[in-house]
């Protein structure tokens, strides 16, 4: 077995859709929780190196690949301007959809699990 640090992410919605669904006029816009999941390729990445620096509730970045040679729907991680991984495959077509279509989306470190894997 090898050892692996692994990072799971919230994703979260800030744009107009949030907006729409979870606010009123009384209050201001609330996060949207849209997907809770692990992160893909964090050990090729910055994350096996930053994982003593990472916390619950930090911030996480988006940043959509649509040119990405091995994933048309490619969502890239990153946490103070260091690639963390990638959503999965299995769960990125949506938020890369909602990205494309001007969606402002965010994320924040959910949980950390070191261990061996």
């Amino acid at each position: 077995m090898k050892h692996r640090n692994l990072i799971q992410a919230i994703i979260t919605a800030f744009g107009s859709i949030a907006h729409a669904l979870v606010s009123d006029r009384n209050n201001p816009p609330k996060q949207m929780i849209l997907l809770e999941t692990t992160v893909a390729g964090f050990q090729y990445y910055a994350g096996e190196d930053l994982f003593p620096q990472l916390c619950p509730d930090q911030p996480l970045t988006l940043q959509r690949e649509s040119n990405n040679h091995f994933d048309e729907n490619a969502v890239a991680l990153y946490w103070e301007d260091n690639q963390l991984g990638y959503l999965p495959r299995s769960d990125n077509v949506v938020i890369a959809q909602m990205m494309d279509w001007g969606e402002l989306l965010g994320g924040r470190v959910c949980e950390l699990f070191k261990g061996t894997y």
